[in-house]
């Protein structure tokens, strides 16, 4: 057997396996893709229903009175001023 009959082997055994590993690679992208695709969707099935369940409610304070407040609050961090004059009010919820 010669180099020549080595390479065309090798050749036309190329051409004959590369479209099946080709098309063994597209099949898995294929699938990867299909699931990640039905994971979103998945997802935006979820946020609709959280949608449609909290649609009508609201947040309604009953019973609150004061409990803290803090007025002119400011706080520092190494000559840093991070809070000036923040004021406040913490209520008591009772639902």
């Amino acid at each position: 057997m010669t180099i020549g009959a080595v390479w065309a082997f090798w050749t036309y055994f190329a051409f004959v396996v590369e479209p099946i590993s080709i098309f063994k690679t597209f099949s898995r992208v294929i699938l990867e893709s299909a699931i990640t695709i039905d994971s979103v969707l998945e997802y935006f099935k979820e946020a609709k229903k959280v949608k449609e369940f909290y649609k009508d409610s609201t947040l309604d304070m009953k019973n609150s009175e004061k409990i803290i407040t803090i007025r002119n609050l400011s706080f520092a961090q190494n000559n840093n001023l991070i809070l000036k004059d923040v004021t406040f009010l913490i209520k008591k919820v009772i639902w």
